[in-house]
């Protein structure tokens, strides 16, 4: 096992490629405890590739086991701790950060089976903050777009639509409010003729992805209602 080429990314980061292909990151103290921090300053600030320096597989497995694996443990919760992320979401901050996709996905693993990286409850969260004000398809779509699987938010759904219910209040309902609320901060009684006005509002709220029955009929409401 040889490594092929160290980069200095900033002052506490160090690339490392072994055999040909990027495999971990290391930190200047971490250098020291591998003995690697005399190699890396020989090679000064732009570091260097086309390297052939051995590293054996014992150093290697101490490396990756009990440096990097445990180092992106801890990025990770420390992540998590402040709020919920979605898989892609955990991935992409360890892919972004140095860490290799092999190491990734050990990480995102150990954050799973453990209990911390839950994308039903990531899910079900994303949909308890925004069924107030937002529609159920854009919710849907946002959702898809940080990789929630589609049966992971239908279960989600049915899990928020569940309480709701419980509560005495349905999904419908709520849809209704965040519509109404739109039109009472953008819309006032004068407005009642204003068809180019109307047609700005609703093309906001189609655009928020409600549908164009709810808005119309909300709109029929708000008018009669002022």
């Amino acid at each position: 096992m040889q490594i092929t080429a160290i980069k200095k990314k900033n002052t506490r980061k160090y690339a490392f490629d072994i055999d040909g292909h990027y495999a971990f990151f290391l930190t200047p103290e971490e250098l020291r405890q591998f003995g690697l921090y005399e190699t890396v300053s020989l090679l000064g600030e732009e570091g260097g590739d086309e390297l052939d320096v051995p590293l054996s597989d014992e150093n290697y497995n101490i490396i990756i086991r009990e440096n990097v694996i445990p180092r992106g443990k801890k990025y990770a919760l420390g992540l998590l701790a402040d709020r919920e992320y979605s898989e892609r979401g955990i991935s992409d901050k360890l892919l972004q950060t140095g860490y290799c996709e092999k190491d990734k996905d050990e990480i995102v693993s150990y954050l799973k089976e453990s209990g911390f990286l839950s994308d039903d409850r990531f899910a079900e969260g994303y949909i308890r903050l925004r069924i107030a004000s937002k529609s159920k398809r854009y919710i849907e779509q946002k959702l898809m777009s940080k990789g929630i699987s589609s049966e992971c938010i239908k279960n989600a759904f049915d899990t928020i639509e569940d309480e709701l219910a419980e509560a005495g209040s349905g999904s419908e309902l709520m849809c209704r409010e965040a519509i109404m609320k739109v039109l009472r901060s953008k819309l006032k009684i004068s407005d009642a003729e204003d068809k180019d006005k109307q047609t700005a509002v609703i093309r906001k709220l189609l655009r928020q992805g409600y549908r164009y029955s709810d808005i119309n009929e909300a709109i029929l409401d708000f008018f009669s209602a002022i």
